[in-house]
């Protein structure tokens, strides 16, 4: 899917409809010594900043980081025909470097992460300690997706995708994902309620051991279909 974005340099602010944001959150803060809890989340932290700066420094920008969440966008204010997969690639990898990561309490670091995908506003705001932010339901539904995700583990990740970004994830794009990890896309029962959003059906991308790369559920019966990948062709 095609992003693109335009910038209004009268009033400083960027506008870009198909922009993917992604937005990942701790699954707690730890009852620890302050100098211990402030060194492990700047450990993740910078674990995050590792892999944007090795593999995404072209196709993402980290916006900002604030107390457990960290807040990134792909195809502002550049548009990319692969910003979609980029960001599901830095989901993944950023989960994998976090787990890796021992808390305070001596359990591995786990975090919940979610996508979206649609219009967003931004521009730098303030005039003591300027930052350039974004806004807009894009962003809100990404940290909705975030706070309802299930947590992501070691070898068992979980990306929490709203609507818009599911229908937005091809069979091809799944496919090239799986030759490095094998994942599967599946409706999230037949909706969930989000805070201030209502009624949502949402989508989790997570790891998988059959050949299956989608499912969806057709109807509030729980009946499903399911799209396998092809069979290779045989070369005589």
């Amino acid at each position: 899917m095609k992003a693109s974005s335009c910038l209004d340099l009268s009033c400083g602010k960027l506008v870009s409809t198909g922009a993917h944001v992604l937005l990942t959150q701790e699954l707690m803060f730890l009852s620890h010594e302050t100098n211990v809890v402030i060194k492990w989340v700047d450990t993740v932290f910078c674990s995050f900043d590792r892999v944007f700066a090795c593999e995404f420094e072209e196709s993402i920008v980290k916006v900002e980081t604030q107390h457990n969440h960290l807040l990134a966008v792909s195809g502002c204010p550049n548009p990319r025909e692969d910003s979609l997969e980029q960001m599901v690639r830095a989901a993944i990898r950023m989960v994998e470097a976090s787990t890796r990561i021992i808390r305070p309490d001596g359990k591995r670091t786990t975090i919940r992460v979610g996508i979206s995908l649609g219009p967003v506003s931004g521009g730098v705001v303030g005039v003591e300690n300027p930052r350039f932010s974004i806004f807009g339901d894009t962003v809100v539904i990404a940290a909705r997706m975030a706070s309802t995700a299930e947590p992501s583990k070691k070898n068992d990740f979980v990306i929490h995708m709203s609507e818009a970004a599911a229908k937005a994830v091809s069979d091809e794009m799944l496919v090239r994902i799986r030759a490095r990890w094998r994942c599967e896309l599946t409706a999230r029962g037949t909706g969930m309620m989000i805070k201030g959003k209502g009624m949502m059906q949402t989508y989790n991308l997570r790891q998988s051991t059959t050949n299956v790369i989608r499912t969806e559920h057709l109807d509030a019966s729980g009946e499903k279909m399911y799209t396998r990948l092809k069979p290779p062709k045989i070369v005589v």
